[in-house]
């Protein structure tokens, strides 16, 4: 049996990205997946509370003031977050150049985030696997 992993496996995972007139280069390995993940995480624990429907009901009684401080801390801290994350994997500064950049939207930012997630996911094909499944459409188009 011979096996040959040039036709068997494709890692392509480095990148150069243009971030709106900004050109980075990224390796999209564990270590990236390690900050995505430690991001998330941290944004799952700033809102793990609100899990809590006693934290809930309690928040919701109190004035409106007090509410939306609460508001205003969580989208902070969410802010922090995801500008951290982007410096971190992209390059110092660059967090708070898309924010700028999309008009103040942290939302924004994190999207671009999940996209070199999906990046990342993409980076390793198994090409066996591919050519199986081009064969099983072609053939169900077929049949």
């Amino acid at each position: 049996m011979k096996i040959n992993f040039d036709q068997e496996l494709k890692v392509d995972n480095q990148a150069d990205i243009n971030l709106y007139g900004k050109q980075v280069h990224v390796i999209l390995n564990d270590e990236f997946r390690q900050k995505l993940t430690a991001s998330r995480l941290k944004i799952d624990a700033v809102y793990a509370k609100f899990d809590d429907p006693a934290y809930t009901k309690k928040v919701s009684e109190k004035p409106y003031q007090e509410q939306q401080k609460i508001a205003d801390q969580l989208m902070d801290k969410t802010h922090k977050i995801v500008i951290s994350t982007v410096d971190n994997l992209l390059g110092q500064g660059i967090g708070e150049y898309l924010y700028k950049h999309f008009n103040g939207s942290t939302e924004a930012v994190s999207a671009v985030l999940s996209l070199l997630e999906d990046y990342a996911n993409e980076s390793v094909t198994n090409l066996k696997e591919q050519k199986k499944k081009a064969k099983l459409a072609k053939f169900k188009n077929h049949h």
